[in-house]
């Protein structure tokens, strides 16, 4: 798995900033829900490792807050997700359900289920997305990664290379569709 180093150092380095992320490992499966509507089904039991989570408002849900992402730990298979409710059951442990699924245009990838300890990351601004020009998709380059408290050059950091294919650039579902019959032709709009 890409991000094992998660395990022991719940810290990344990106350029300019220093600071350690919000991550844990998911501590129940989560089955594929609808897009575009709550997702009332089973909590999500989560434990985090490095920081903690809260409840929002309905109003700030539907303004972004609460986004998280859960993934493999590849580069290219995570889903961005958000919740309304964060429910404590242990020390670093809790039930998020009132779950909104595949946001910003996540919708295109992930498995039909979460597995037990699939990676959560919160994305409330400390992990920033790697700046990526189009022409370098899928181009394989060289990261280090390691506490945000040493240098790059310490020997804690470890290195990986990977290429990316650029998700976050992909445009979102089609919605709103409409179909008529006009002069023997279907017009969509």
């Amino acid at each position: 798995m890409v991000f094992d180093f998660f395990r022991s150092r719940a810290a990344v380095n990106v350029p300019e900033q220093k600071a350690s992320a919000s991550i844990g490992f998911t501590k129940s499966a989560l089955p594929r829900a609808r897009s575009g509507v709550v997702d009332v089904g089973s909590a999500l039991e989560v434990e985090m490792i490095h920081g903690t989570l809260e409840s929002t408002s309905e109003t700030a849900l539907l303004n972004g807050a609460n986004l998280i992402a859960i993934g493999d730990g590849s580069p290219n298979n995570w889903e961005l997700l958000q919740f309304r409710d964060a429910e404590l059951i242990a020390s670093g442990r809790y039930l998020l359900s009132h779950r909104l699924r595949d946001q910003l245009g996540s919708d295109a990838v992930g498995p039909d289920t979460w597995p037990e300890d699939s990676w959560v990351i919160v994305l409330n601004g400390v992990p920033s997305q790697i700046e990526l020009a189009r022409n370098l998709r899928r181009v394989v380059q060289t990261y280090r990664v390691g506490p945000a408290s040493r240098g790059y050059d310490d020997p804690s950091y470890e290195e990986y290379v990977l290429a990316f294919d650029g998700n976050g650039l992909r445009p979102y579902r089609p919605v709103h569709l409409r179909a008529e019959h006009a002069n023997n032709s279907i017009e969509v709009s």
